[in-house]
């Protein structure tokens, strides 16, 4: 793979972060991570990321459509 595709990473449990983050990066891929809603659409403006792989169920925003 020559282009790195940009994966943002949302859940608001960290040990998921934790354990998907660091797989991701030995793949080649460039994550970036959220535990927020609003977190993550800060991290999208600047990150431009390819894909974004969230949780359904976010604190505060927890109406199961993203």
């Amino acid at each position: 793979m020559s282009e790195k595709y940009k994966i943002l990473l949302v859940d608001n449990r960290q040990d998921f972060l934790d354990v998907c983050l660091p797989r991701m990066e030995e793949n080649n891929f460039l994550v970036d991570s959220a535990n927020s809603y609003n977190e993550a659409l800060q991290k999208a403006e600047k990150f431009r990321p390819d894909i974004v792989i969230t949780a359904l169920m976010l604190e505060h925003f927890d109406s199961g459509f993203v």
